[in-house]
């Protein structure tokens, strides 16, 4: 390495060059003359060249690339005492980013420092990179928290919540933060499924926080502040780090009241189903013992007892459509009529108020418009093309009472009985029992005439039947 005079500084030069040799960063010095008189092992490396062949040569000799432009105006400028600093791309080292800075020097000459800050940008671009990404992610898992319908609330190692989503919200009906372990309770009024204050430390997210226990599938009721009740079902684990350490704790929870109800509902269902079994099978062995102990052959018989089955499994029918929850008159009178025969079809005439009936008034009422039926097409109005039946019906709402009117016209002569028949029997006997009902029949010449009175509770009223 060849000396010059040592640098105005104070500095000789044999201690100026073993100061830049352990420097990082390129570091060349050049004379007023522009002839290359300082040299340190980086920028051997940069240029890669050795030193000792280029010491004493011109830079223009050097780096032939770097005339004109930036560099040799601010080489002027560094001559004449003006600092300077800019970032461009190597010429020396394509594709590599360099930050130039030239300082002058008490000689008259200049130092020129060279940083490569391509691995500094590519380092900041990754991390710009990266400081997107977890921005992406985090709006994307706002967004996916958001659109749970599962209720999330995270708290931090302390046990604070720190965060609730929507979903959570809704279900407590506010969204508190900074809550601590002890405060949950009180803060979101939570009870036990059977309706006891829950104490704090036996919270989900309390043991999770607490004790570090993962929970599954446990029940409480949360009471909203607007006083509603919901059960919650939720489960809560806690937050562990790589290194195992407990940083956090989550409670995920949803609102099992509807299922609850449904399983409820369901649980009656089967019950009421099974009662329902029993009094029909008790039906039609009713229905079948009074029938086959009437007088007649054989066939008759039959024919009778599979057309009162018939009737049942018509009003059935009706009910299920309903899911058992009742049914109008309307929809029980035309079921059980139009199932008879299809000389009935466009001959009765259906008018009445809109009236709801419970599931054991529409069967009672089905065996009694059956039998009415089968006596019309039998004996009365619909036994001959020219009858019409008339079937009518008003409700008291204030006294509850529905009063039915059956009238058939245009039939045969009519002759009241001598005796009275099951379905006759069955009709007078069974709306009483059944519905603590009353029937009047008179044989009118003209066609029979039927009134039927029975209790209907005025809240089962519905609106108009559409048919």
């Amino acid at each position: 390495m060849t000396c010059q005079p040592p640098p105005a500084s104070g500095l000789d030069l044999a201690t100026l060059e073993s100061l830049l040799e352990v420097s990082p960063h390129a570091t060349y010095a050049l004379d007023t003359q522009g002839h290359l008189v300082l040299m340190n092992r980086a920028a051997e490396a940069y240029f890669g060249i050795e030193r000792a062949t280029v010491l004493g040569r011109h830079v223009w000799d050097i780096v032939p690339e770097s005339r004109g432009g930036v560099f040799e105006t601010n080489l002027t400028a560094a001559w004449g005492g003006t600092p300077s600093q800019w970032t461009t791309t190597s010429i020396v080292q394509p594709g590599r980013s360099v930050e130039v800075r030239m300082e002058p020097l008490a000689t008259g000459g200049l130092a020129v420092f060279l940083r490569d800050l391509t691995e500094a940008e590519r380092l900041d671009a990754e991390a710009r990179e990266a400081r997107r990404l977890s921005a992406q992610s985090a709006a994307e898992l706002d967004v996916v928290l958001a659109q749970l319908a599962e209720g999330v609330i995270v708290a931090d190692a302390e046990g604070r919540i720190t965060f609730v989503n929507e979903a959570a919200d809704r279900l407590h009906g506010q969204s508190l933060l900074d809550v601590p372990p002890d405060g949950y309770s009180a803060a979101y009024q939570l009870f036990t499924e059977a309706g006891d204050p829950y104490p704090t430390p036996e919270l989900p997210l309390a043991r999770a926080v607490l004790k570090g226990e993962v929970v599954v599938d446990n029940r409480w009721r949360i009471r909203r502040p607007d006083g509603s009740e919901v059960l919650a079902i939720g489960s809560a684990r806690p937050i562990r780090s790589p290194e195992g350490r407990q940083i956090g704790s989550v409670l995920t929870v949803r609102d099992d009241t509807f299922r609850a109800r449904a399983e409820e509902h369901l649980r009656l269902m089967v019950l009421e189903l099974n009662h329902r079994v029993k009094n029909n099978l008790a039906t039609v062995q009713a229905i079948a013992r009074q029938t086959l102990r009437a007088p007649g052959d054989p066939a008759s018989v039959r024919e009778a007892l599979m057309s009162r089955i018939s009737a049942l499994a018509a009003a059935h029918d009706v009910l299920s459509r309903e899911h058992w929850e009742g049914a109008s008159v309307r929809e029980v009178a035309v079921a059980v009529l139009d199932a008879l025969h299809e000389q009935t079809a466009g001959r009765v005439d259906y008018h009445g108020d809109p009236v709801r009936l419970s599931a054991s008034a529409a069967l009672s009422l089905s065996m009694a418009f059956h039998e009415l039926g089968t006596n019309a097409l039998k004996y009365g109005a619909l036994s001959v093309p020219e009858g019409r039946l008339s079937l009518s019906w008003t409700h008291d709402v204030g006294s509850g009472l529905l009063s039915i009117r059956w009238v058939e016209q245009g039939g045969p002569p009519v002759i009241a009985p001598t005796t009275r028949g099951f379905g006759s029997r069955l009709l007078e006997r069974g709306l009483a029992a059944d519905l603590n009902g009353r029937v009047e029949m008179r044989f009118q010449p003209d066609g029979l005439e039927c009134d039927i009175d029975v209790p209907v509770a005025p809240q089962v009223a519905t609106p108009a039947d559409p048919r």
